[in-house]
């Protein structure tokens, strides 16, 4: 390439320097053979620091003008020039003895290029140092090296930092904590920890700086452990741990979930003489337990540490994770009385707060106060409101927000379209379900086994059992992987369907699936054969589960003694009720009511009755179902008086089922006595008759008891 405007000797050096130059040299040289085209994100950190270097005097600014022409032409390069476009640019400032008498320009123009997010340029400076034999600094290393951190380039601050040795400047431990701020924002907390021995390798002591970042990155990466470690290395290393070391560690148990170590760090800090701040506190608070949370709130006041807006949001997210949501909306209403203006993340907290315990008039009052407040609802707050719809079973409401959201051009998520969805099985309306499923790509928005998993359930009440099936297996065509709740899902609607061959088939199929069958799927496999009155499948699965296929629950137990009694076995139903104390698991009403509708087929009234009396021994409270599968039992073998007793014992609320077992077992056994003596015909049918008069009428069985009795 032709280089124009610049010295003959001067190119001549250049070139000269190009093709003789070494490779990099230093302790991390693997590192900075990365590629930059794999940089990944990060955040920034401005040259403030940098330019403070530097005393503002005549002379600088004398210097910043003169460098302005310079810059203006780099930054007019674009992001990646070549190396002969750099140093025709740089050439237009002077010879290289004038670039060594003023080294402080370069950090100007580095600092320059650090703010407009151009590291590959930076690096091409260097380079062009070391080739015109400009002495570098360890200012101008840092500050190449903190180019790198807007564009988040991990890979070329460590490529720069390997070139330091090169360029004469050692490895100086400002250029360490350079390259590892540049990690720490990418997120890189394995490169920090790395470049931290490495400065021990290279006899380069780390500073407060150095250790404070290392701490930070495993903060970030969620390394709890690890940064309470170095805080410990710090003490021995006679770095004293200062509210920035503190607050990160804090911040660090607070990720990972370990709110007694965040809280001790935080208790401990006035003994070593470090006063915290809002950082420190604002950590401890969203790690803890809403009622410690709000504690340390109030301890901010009391300490002369003022709360922010994030002190409120952690205070709020606090109450919102423990259940709590009086406290959420009270310090809602306290902010503007302290000059804090609540901000989304403030009113998304106060929301879910409302929505976890069902409070969805509340929740959606939040949601229409935002725009009045100037402040803009996200999709988590929608979701959030479409949650508490859907724990509320208000399924319009939630999909009527979720189509508000498309005006207000606020882009629903996966976590809206899954609780409208849920919403809807609530409300029993699998139509409106599978709707919204079917609408999501339309919207952007990729369904998610959630969503699906939510859609079979509202199949599955709505009796859609060929719907559900489909939906199932269609999963893995979107690229969805079904869970235990799907095929269990799937296998409840061909239970309901009356669809047990299909229920069992599924059942089978699960391990195919890489899906492994639980109690849930059992349970519902097993009620799919009671109903189709397979009990010796029933109890061949039952076998299956107690020998460790899986848990054996009440749920599966329960399905076995209906599917006894479905199929006449009712000694069976027995054996199974009173082998549960055995099978460690409690016996409740619904394993009763179903050994006793096992009774009724075998017409062995008497242990029916037995087992109603015995409920009160176990401290079960007999339900309409009970009463009704007993007072069958006697109907069937004509006890009519035992009918009416089993009525006069019941304080239920009226049930109709009830009162057609009574009513049908007096009107049979008085059928029967037709044409034979018997000493009280007349008797029988007056209870009859009472009997209807008072039903029609809305009494209750205790008073139809009472007025037989």
């Amino acid at each position: 390439m032709q280089l124009s405007g610049v010295p003959a000797e001067k190119l001549q050096l250049y070139h000269a320097n190009q093709r003789g130059r070494a490779s990099c040299a230093g302790p991390i040289r693997s590192r900075g053979a990365l590629a930059a085209s794999e940089c990944e994100a990060a955040t920034t950190i401005t040259t403030t620091t940098i330019l403070n270097i530097i005393p503002i005097t005549t002379t600088t600014t004398t210097t910043a003008v003169r460098c302005r022409g310079p810059l203006d032409k780099l930054l007019s390069l674009g992001p990646n020039p070549n190396q002969d476009e750099v140093s025709v640019a740089l050439s237009c400032i002077g010879a290289p003895s004038w670039w060594t008498e003023n080294p402080k320009f370069v950090t100007w123009i580095l600092g320059g290029l650090a703010q407009h997010c151009l590291p590959a340029i930076a690096l091409q400076v260097l380079n062009f140092m070391s080739c015109c034999r400009v002495p570098a600094n360890e200012f101008h290393c840092s500050a190449a090296i903190s180019c790198c951190q807007k564009g988040g380039q991990w890979q070329l601050a460590l490529r720069t930092l390997s070139c330091a040795a090169e360029l004469g400047v050692g490895l100086h431990v400002t250029c360490f904590n350079a390259a590892m701020n540049v990690c720490e924002k990418a997120l890189k907390w394995q490169l920090s920890l790395d470049l931290l021995h490495d400065m021990l390798r290279a006899t380069t002591d780390p500073d407060d700086v150095s250790y404070n970042s290392a701490i930070s990155a495993c903060t970030k990466g969620g390394q709890w452990q690890l940064a309470l470690s170095l805080l410990s290395t710090m003490s021995h290393a006679n770095k004293l741990p200062d509210v920035i070391s503190l607050s990160a560690a804090i911040s660090a148990c607070e990720r990972g979930g370990q709110w007694h170590w965040g809280l001790s760090l935080l208790n401990n800090m006035p003994g070593s003489r470090v006063t915290p701040n809002d950082i420190s506190y604002n950590a401890a608070l969203t790690a803890c337990p809403w009622q410690r949370s709000l504690l340390l709130f109030d301890a901010m006041t009391s300490e002369k540490v003022l709360p922010n807006q994030r002190s409120y949001n952690g205070a709020i997210g606090a109450c919102e994770r423990g259940g709590n949501w009086q406290m959420p909306l009270q310090l809602l209403s306290t902010m503007p009385g302290l000059k804090v203006t609540p901000n989304a993340v403030s009113y998304n907290s106060a929301i879910s707060s409302c929505a976890k315990c069902g409070l969805w008039q509340l929740a959606l009052s939040l949601l229409r106060k935002m725009p009045d407040l100037s402040v803009t609802p996200t999709e988590v707050s929608y979701s959030a409101a479409i949650s508490a719809c859907e724990k509320g079973c208000e399924w319009q409401l939630a999909l009527q927000l979720l189509a508000n959201m498309a005006g207000l051009r606020v882009k629903a998520n996966t976590i809206c379209c899954s609780a409208a969805i849920s919403a809807c099985e609530k409300g029993n309306q699998w139509q409106f379900a599978i709707d919204q499923l079917r609408k999501m790509p339309a919207m952007t928005t990729t369904p998610n086994v959630i969503c699906c998993n939510a859609a079979i359930s509202a199949l599955e009440k709505g009796g859609q059992w060929q719907l559900a099936l489909s939906l199932l297996f269609g999963m893995p065509e979107c690229k969805l992987t079904p869970t235990e709740i799907s095929c269990s899902a799937a296998i409840s609607a061909c239970e309901k369907g009356m669809q047990w061959q299909l229920a069992l088939s599924l059942l089978s199929r699960m391990p195919e699936m890489l899906v492994a069958p639980n109690e849930i799927s059992f349970g519902a496999a097993m009620s799919a054969l009671a109903k189709g009155r397979q009990w010796q499948l029933a109890l061949s699965l039952l076998v299956h589960m107690t020998t460790g296929m899986a848990a054996c629950n009440q749920i599966s137990v329960n399905a076995a003694i209906s599917a006894a009694g479905e199929a006449d076995q009712w000694l069976l139903g027995l054996a199974l009720l009173a082998d549960m104390p055995r099978m460690r698991m409690g016996v409740d009403v619904i394993s009763c009511s179903a050994a006793i509708g096992a009774c009724i087929q075998g017409g062995h009234w008497l242990f029916a009755v037995e087992l109603l009396m015995e409920m009160s021994d176990l401290k079960l409270t007999a339900n309409v179902i009970s009463y009704s599968s007993a007072i069958g039992a006697c109907e069937k073998a004509g006890q009519w008086q035992f009918s009416l007793h089993l009525l006069r014992r019941n304080h239920l609320q009226r049930s109709s089922e009830c009162l057609r077992e009574g009513l049908h077992a007096v009107a049979q056994d008085s059928a029967a006595a037709d044409g034979v003596e018997d000493r009280w015909p007349g008797a029988r049918w007056h209870h009859v008759q009472r009997y209807y008069q008072l039903s029609i009428q809305g009494a209750s069985i205790h008073i139809i008891a009472v007025s037989l009795g």
